[in-house]
This record gives structure tokens, C-alpha cells and sequence, in this order.
């Protein structure tokens, strides 16, 4: 198994919040940490 190098983009299987299921998502790899790439705009108020 090859490691994805740092800054690489690399599908990662994500589970739902509530663990009944999961969906491949593009992540950016960071060192030895994963980054979840998520699309779309979030808000906060």
C-alpha cells in the first residue's frame, strides 16, 4: 500500500453522524492528518 504523499488529494470513506452508513469524500492529506474537503458554504451565526 502506497501513502499518499502531503498535499495530495486522496478519497477517504467518512461514516453519516449517526454510523449508518458512510460516503467516499475528497481529503487533503496534511502530514499524518487528514483534511475533509466539504462543499459549499457553512454559516454560523
Amino acid at each position: 500500500m502506497v501513502s499518499p504523499a502531503a498535499g495530495s488529494v486522496a478519497l477517504v470513506t467518512f461514516p453519516f453522524s449517526d454510523l449508518s452508513g458512510s460516503k467516499l469524500r475528497p481529503a487533503i492529506v496534511l502530514d499524518s492528518v487528514v483534511a475533509l474537503l466539504k462543499g459549499g458554504a457553512s454559516h454560523r451565526d
